[in-house]
C-alpha cells in the first residue's frame, strides 16, 4: 500500500463567506451583529478538517478588481449586486479566526482568489503535496486531477461532496480538463460570462463528449448540423473570449511554504473563547486539536509533536495542584483526579471528604443515549485545594458514606441529572442543592447556552479537558479528567454566582424556591406521565373519520397561502370544534 501523500487544504475564502451569508439564515449575536456568513464560512471549513485532516492550510481572499478580465470581457460580473454592508462587516471577523487559528492568508492585489489558489495548487504539486480546494462554488473542478480535489457544499452549508476526477465524470460525463470549455460554451451566469447563446448544459456535454475541446469543435464545426452550427459559427469570439474569462491563473508568485500552514499550531483555547463572544458554542468541539500549550499558562508555549496528543494514565496517587484561589484557571486546566480502583484504598477518601467539610462539589460521566438511559460511568468530587478524585462506577460496589448524608450541600452543575441517575440505581443523593446551572440562568438567562465550558472560559479564562473521544487509547483517563474538571468549575464558580445571585436580588428565589423543587422534578422524571395508549389511538381514528368528512364538506380554499390557512382551520373547527383544543396563540405559544 503506497504511503499517505500529505493533504494541503486550500480555502476559498470569498466563495464560502458568501455561501454562508446566502445560504443561511440572518443569524445574530445577542446585540444584533449579524455573524452568518462567518458562521457558515467556519461550519465548511471545520467540517474539512474534520473529514480531511489535513497536514497544511491556507485561505485566499480575492484582493481588488481583476483587471485583466475586465480588460478581456468589460460586462464581466455586470449585474451583481454591490456587496451588503453587513456581509462586509463579516469578512474582517472572518481574516480574524483565521489568523488565531494560524492558517496563513494567501493574496495578490488585482487577482480574485480562485487564481491564487491556481498557483498554489501547482506548487503543491510539485513537493509531492495532494491538495483539497474548499469552495462554495465549483469553479475549481477544471483544476481537478489525479492530485487534486475539490470539496464543496450543496443545499445550504451543512452537506459537503468531494469531486475527484471520477465524480467529475458521474455528474457531468466530461473530464475535469473539459469543465473550462464547458463554460465557454454554456456560460456562467453568476459572473455574467456569456458563452454561446442557446447552449446550455446538455447540449455543452454532448459537443464536448464528441469533439473533446472547444478548438475540436470549431475545427470540425461542419460536423456540426443545424441551427447549432450557426449559433456556433456566430457566436465563436463569445467562446473564445468566455474561455480566457473563465480560465483560473495557475502561474501567479505566490509562496507555498508549507510548514507556515502546519495545521494544528494554534492556541485554541483562545481560539474557543472568541467563538464563545460570537456565539458559535456549537462550533467549539469541533475545532481541531492543538499541538502547542495555550497561552498564559507558567510554561512557556511550545510544541508538543504534532497532532491529537494522548495524555498517559492517570497517576496512581494525585500530583502537585495548581493553588484553586491564586490560579481556578489553571487548577481546572491541570486537575489530575485520583482514581480509585476496586481495591483502592477506601479510606483515604473518606478521610478526604472528612477534612474537605461542605467544600466538595461533583462531576459524572454517562454514556451517549436518553437521559433516563444513559449508562452511569463514574462519579467525581472536587475539593477547594484543587485536589480530586474519580469513582468508576460499579453496581457491585457501594458508595461512601458521604453520599447517603443529608446535611452537607449538593453542589454540581445541573444535578437532576446526577440524582435521577443514582435513584434509579438505589441511591437517594439527598442535601441542601447549590445547581450552578441554574443560578447561571438565573444570573444570565439571555444566553443561549450555560455550559460548564462557557463558565470556566468566561469566568476563569480556562479550558475544561476535553470529551473523549470513544475507542480512544486514554478514553477513560480523559473521562475522568473531565467529569473532575466540571466538578472543580462548579466548585469554584459558586461563591461567583451566589454573590451575582444576592446582588440581583434572587437568592431567596434561588434557595427558598428553585433548589427546593429541583428534587421533586427529578421524582416526577422517575414517575413520568401515565399515558392510555389505546384511548388515544380511538382518538386518532376519531379525528381522521372527522376530517375526512370534513374534507368532503369544505369549500376548496382560496388561491394563496392565506386561504390555504383558513381553509386548514375550518377542518379543524369542523373536527374538534373551536374550543376543542388548545389554539395557537401570537408568537408561537401555546395557550391553555
Amino acid at each position: 500500500m503506497p504511503d499517505r501523500r500529505p493533504i494541503l487544504m486550500l480555502i476559498d475564502g470569498p466563495s464560502l463567506v458568501y455561501r454562508g451569508y446566502f445560504a443561511l439564515p440572518p443569524l445574530t449575536m445577542s446585540d444584533g451583529t449579524l455573524v452568518n456568513a462567518v458562521f457558515g464560512f467556519l461550519q465548511i471549513v471545520l467540517r474539512g478538517m474534520q473529514d480531511l485532516k489535513p497536514d497544511y492550510a491556507m485561505v485566499s481572499f480575492d484582493v481588488g478588481k481583476p483587471q485583466f478580465r475586465f480588460d478581456a470581457y468589460p460586462e464581466y460580473k455586470a449585474g451583481r449586486p454591490s456587496m451588503p454592508d453587513d456581509l462586509r462587516l463579516q469578512f474582517p471577523i472572518v481574516r480574524e479566526i483565521a489568523a488565531m487559528m494560524s492558517i496563513p492568508i494567501r493574496e495578490l492585489s488585482g487577482y480574485e482568489a480562485d487564481d491564487v489558489i491556481g498557483s498554489l495548487v501547482q506548487h503543491a504539486r510539485g513537493a509531492g503535496v495532494d491538495t483539497y480546494i474548499v469552495s462554495g462554488d465549483l469553479d475549481g473542478l477544471q483544476l481537478v486531477n489525479d492530485h487534486v480535489r475539490l470539496l464543496t457544499t450543496r443545499m445550504g452549508v451543512a452537506a459537503t461532496v468531494i469531486y475527484d476526477e471520477a465524480k467529475v465524470m458521474e455528474r457531468y460525463g466530461l473530464r475535469p480538463d473539459q469543465m473550462l470549455d464547458y463554460k465557454a460554451l454554456k456560460g456562467d451566469t453568476s459572473d455574467n460570462i456569456p458563452g454561446v447563446p442557446g447552449v446550455g448544459e446538455k447540449t455543452a456535454v454532448q459537443l464536448l463528449q464528441q469533439f473533446e475541446t472547444l478548438d475540436g469543435i470549431y475545427e470540425r464545426l461542419d460536423e456540426v448540423k443545424g441551427k447549432l452550427r450557426d449559433r456556433l459559427g456566430e457566436h465563436r469570439e463569445s467562446a473564445f473570449m468566455s474561455r480566457e474569462v473563465g480560465r483560473i491563473i495557475i502561474d501567479l508568485p505566490v509562496e507555498l511554504n508549507l510548514e507556515e500552514g502546519r495545521t494544528g499550531r494554534y492556541d485554541r483555547r483562545a481560539v474557543a473563547q472568541r467563538f464563545r463572544e460570537l456565539e458559535f458554542r456549537s462550533l467549539i468541539d469541533r475545532l481541531p486539536p492543538s499541538s502547542i500549550a495555550p497561552t498564559g499558562h507558567d510554561d512557556p508555549e511550545r510544541e508538543t509533536g504534532g497532532g491529537l496528543q494522548l495524555s498517559p494514565p492517570l497517576p496512581s496517587s494525585p500530583r502537585a495542584q495548581a493553588d484553586p484561589s491564586a490560579d481556578p484557571g489553571a487548577a481546572i486546566e491541570g486537575v489530575e483526579p485520583r482514581v480509585i480502583g476496586p481495591d483502592g484504598d477506601w479510606g483515604e477518601l473518606e478521610a478526604w471528604l472528612a477534612a474537605q467539610g461542605e467544600e466538595v462539589a461533583l462531576g459524572w460521566a454517562t454514556g451517549e443515549g436518553r437521559p433516563l438511559e444513559r449508562q452511569l460511568l463514574g462519579i467525581a468530587l472536587a475539593g477547594a485545594d484543587g485536589s480530586s478524585w474519580y469513582l468508576p462506577w460499579s453496581d457491585d460496589r457501594a458508595l461512601p458514606a458521604w453520599f447517603e448524608r443529608d446535611g452537607r450541600p449538593l453542589i454540581g452543575h445541573d444535578l437532576k441529572q446526577l440524582v435521577t441517575l443514582l435513584a434509579m440505581r438505589g441511591v437517594a443523593l439527598q442535601g441542601p442543592a447549590i445547581d450552578t446551572l441554574v443560578a447561571s440562568y438565573m444570573v444570565n438567562p439571555s444566553l443561549r447556552a450555560q455550559t460548564l465550558d462557557d463558565l470556566a472560559a468566561n469566568r476563569f479564562g480556562a479550558s475544561l479537558p476535553e470529551r473523549p473521544a470513544p475507542g480512544t487509547l486514554d478514553e477513560d483517563a480523559a473521562t475522568a479528567r473531565r467529569a473532575a474538571g466540571e466538578a472543580l468549575t462548579a466548585l469554584l464558580v459558586r461563591p461567583l454566582l451566589e454573590k451575582d445571585l444576592v446582588e440581583g436580588g434572587m437568592m431567596n428565589l434561588f434557595t427558598e424556591v428553585e433548589m427546593p423543587l429541583l428534587p421533586v422534578l427529578a421524582r416526577m422524571e422517575l414517575a413520568g406521565v401515565s399515558i392510555d395508549r389505546e384511548a388515544l389511538a380511538a382518538m386518532g381514528v376519531a379525528v381522521q373519520h372527522r376530517l375526512a368528512e370534513a374534507a368532503r364538506a369544505a369549500p376548496l380554499p382560496r388561491a394563496g397561502a392565506a386561504g390555504h390557512e383558513a381553509h386548514a382551520n375550518r377542518l379543524l373547527d369542523g373536527c374538534i370544534g373551536p374550543g376543542g383544543a388548545a389554539r395557537q396563540a401570537p408568537g408561537g405559544r401555546s395557550d391553555p
